[in-house]
C-alpha cells in the first residue's frame, strides 16, 4: 500500500510540471530543478520498493508500454498546441 501511496504521489508531481511546463509557469532553471528532484524521488522509490518477479514483469511488459507509448503520443500533442495554438 506504501508503494502504490508514493507512486501516485510522484504521478501527481510529474502531472504538475507538465502543467506548469504547458502553462509556462516554469523558468527553464525551475524545470531542471523540479525534473531532478523528481527523479530523485523517483530513483529513491525505486530503490526501496520490493522487486518484482521476471515473468510477472514480462506478462505485463506489452500492455504497459502500450500504455505509456499512447500517454506519450497524447502529451506530445498537447505540447504542440500549446505551442501553436488552433486559430479561431
Amino acid at each position: 500500500m506504501e508503494s502504490a501511496k508514493t507512486l501516485d504521489r510522484l504521478k501527481s508531481q510529474a502531472e504538475d510540471i507538465w502543467r506548469k511546463v504547458i502553462t509556462k509557469e516554469l523558468s527553464p532553471t525551475q524545470l531542471e530543478y523540479e525534473s531532478r528532484e523528481l527523479q530523485d524521488e523517483i530513483y529513491n522509490h525505486r530503490q526501496s520498493c520490493p522487486l518484482i518477479f521476471n515473468w510477472i514483469y514480462k506478462m505485463l511488459r506489452r500492455q504497459h508500454e502500450e500504455q505509456m507509448n499512447k500517454g506519450a503520443h497524447e502529451l506530445v500533442d498537447e505540447a504542440l498546441r500549446s505551442i501553436n495554438p488552433p486559430a479561431i
